[in-house]
């Protein structure tokens, strides 16, 4: 269950982020609601796919509370790491959650999901060239790594050998968004963002 909600939440919010850095034109996004707040959700095919591929195949990672961070590395068109959204994820223990834990859970990340919509003031303007990539950060090695390609089906690499998945050094900011803590799960957002 925690592992179901924390992924859903979390292809909710790749879909912000997408939006909101202007990643993809805004004619192929749509409202919608998620967690009780207005959010922007992606029409493309192939985007929603690969986000959904990505999740789907971390979901067990997830249950088995294998996963250290994931993140959404924003590029400029060199390939060259601009912003990094960082989500540091742990899941609660595995007995079946209340329905209270349930509801404080989904309120918490509501509460992310406004934030992060207006954390985009705090950054610099979107790039008319920006990609993006996702990694999962695994708590054992080898790190996974899930980049965006025209082909989404090339599969998982090895995120060492990738140097857009490595932590932003000196000459970044790291702007804050929100630590939640919940009896289902414990997750922090922060965006590092080139200076």
């Amino acid at each position: 269950m925690a592992g179901e909600l924390l992924t859903e939440f979390l292809e909710v919010a790749i879909h912000v982020i997408l939006f909101e850095r202007r990643v993809y034109p805004e004619d192929i996004f749509t409202r919608q609601r998620a967690f009780g707040v207005p959010v922007t959700m992606s029409r493309h095919p192939e985007v929603n796919a690969y986000i959904k591929k990505v999740l789907g195949d971390a979901r067990p990672l997830f249950d088995a509370r294998a996963v250290e961070s994931l993140v959404v590395v924003v590029t400029d068109g060199g390939g060259e790491p601009r912003e990094r959204f960082v989500f540091d994820v742990g899941l609660g223990g595995g007995a079946a959650p209340s329905p209270e834990a349930v509801e404080a859970t989904e309120y918490a990340m509501r509460a992310l999901l406004a934030k992060l919509a207006v954390t985009q003031g705090h950054l610099p303007p979107p790039r008319p060239d920006a990609e993006f990539r996702l990694f999962l950060h695994t708590r054992e090695n080898p790190r996974v790594v899930a980049p965006f390609a025209a082909s989404p089906e090339s599969g998982y690499v090895d995120a060492r050998r990738d140097a857009t998945a490595a932590p932003l050094g000196p000459g970044f900011d790291v702007v804050p968004v929100r630590d939640v803590a919940t009896p289902l799960a414990e997750f922090a957002l922060r965006v590092e963002v080139a200076a």
